[in-house]
């Protein structure tokens, strides 16, 4: 994610990179933040299970680090890191969505503005239900419902457009032809090109 910042040294701005300050912003002497990716994944799993595993308090996280690691930290310490954990894994998932999208569109150049659309609203809603967002999928579930209704509509509304067109024409044809009055003939046609709108 790209914000824009101003420089100390000069008032031009730059790029700030909130990604880059996550990886470059970590201290040297941080235990948990510094452990290997492996261990990061297991201990992300200890709090979010896959399948039907127990998802352990923090409490037993820091037995599980003590005993398995040699690491001691406070709880609040590791708090704070599962918050980082968190915001990292979603920055990487980002960063492989991201990379994904770029590469299908070198690959067609003619990905269309509403493709392009519909690839996002499909990455955002997964990133809802990923991130344990149900307001948020909800909201979009009932705009992406509505953005359907009124597609619908546009479409009901063409359709009739074009079915009135098409009964004018068939009238403005019936009258031209029967300038004697009204036939049988005539009058069927008249209720054919009525029964159109």
């Amino acid at each position: 994610m790209m914000i824009w910042c101003n420089s100390r040294s000069r008032n031009a701005a730059k790029p700030y990179d909130a990604t880059d300050a996550m990886e470059k912003e970590v201290r040297a002497d941080a235990k948990l933040k510094n452990l290997p990716g492996e261990v990061l994944d297991e201990l992300w799993r200890f709090r979010n299970p896959e399948d039907d595993g127990e998802k352990l308090t923090l409490e037993a996280v820091l037995v599980e680090l003590k005993n398995g690691y040699g690491i001691e930290v406070s709880i609040s310490t590791l708090s704070e890191f599962y918050k980082w954990l968190r915001f990292k894994r979603r920055m990487e998932s980002g960063r492989k969505i991201t990379d994904q999208v770029m590469e299908q569109m070198k690959r067609d150049p003619s990905m269309t503005l509403e493709r392009m659309h519909d690839a996002a609203q499909f990455v955002f809603t997964n990133a809802t239900l990923d991130h344990d967002d149900p307001k948020t999928y909800l909201a979009l579930a009932k705009l992406r419902l509505d953005a359907e209704k009124v597609k619908n509509d546009q479409r009901r509304i063409k359709l009739r457009e074009e079915n009135a067109a098409s009964a004018k024409a068939k009238l403005e044809s019936v009258v031209t032809q029967n300038k004697g009055g009204l036939t049988a003939e005539t009058l069927k046609i008249i209720e054919e090109a009525a029964g159109l709108l």
